[in-house]
């Protein structure tokens, strides 16, 4: 993609660098981590070969909650550097269920361990879940297909906008339209569906 540079780390441990050059002066304006999910994984594998390289009994393919708990810590570590950079910071993430154990009710939420997830759904502004809806005009009978960012409060999807700017949901989102708007440069917030 032009004007998009790309950085695919193989170790979590690399980001290390990469957090002190985007704290540095570089002339990007965005960072974008896609997915934290993945991240969290690659996080886990570099955990369990640190942990198998220095006892080489250990299976590098059965986490124990050691582990679990060293990779929480790296990846809320992570979160809460990405938040202090003094840029625009986009997570991606995959989504799952999850059923609250007392009362029965499921939720969208994303594909993160709890401890990451709460963390990350903490420090960011705004929580959205985009998706493709079939959108049907009233007057006209027409239909259209439409891409939705679901930001507003909902019962069924970790949602949330801090900020107060984009309604329920942000029509055909557009980056450049969203920060323009956080920003106060003059711009309206972008489009919202009509019901």
């Amino acid at each position: 993609m032009e004007g998009v540079d790309v950085y695919e780390l193989e170790r979590f441990d690399e980001l290390t660098s990469v957090l002190r050059y985007l704290r540095g002066d570089h002339g990007y304006e965005t960072a974008v981590f896609d997915s934290i999910t993945g991240l969290s994984q690659v996080c886990m594998r570099q955990v369990l070969d640190d942990q198998s390289a220095m006892d080489a009994s250990k299976d590098p393919s059965l986490p124990a909650m050691r582990d679990y708990g060293k990779a929480n810590e790296l990846m809320r570590q992570f979160i809460l550097e990405s938040r202090d950079l003094e840029m625009n910071v986009i997570f991606t993430a995959l989504e799952r269920i999850r059923t609250d154990d007392e009362t029965g009710e499921s939720q969208i939420m994303p594909s993160l361990t709890p401890g990451v997830m709460n963390t990350a759904l903490a420090q960011v502004d705004v929580v959205g879940w985009i998706h493709v809806h079939k959108s049907r005009n009233k007057k006209t009978k027409k239909s259209k297909t439409i891409r939705r960012l679901l930001v507003g409060p909902s019962p069924f999807y970790a949602t949330k906008d801090r900020l107060g700017l984009y309604g329920r949901y942000v029509i055909n989102p557009n980056f450049t339209d969203m920060v323009n708007a956080i920003g106060g440069k003059g711009k309206e917030a972008p489009e919202e569906e009509e019901d």
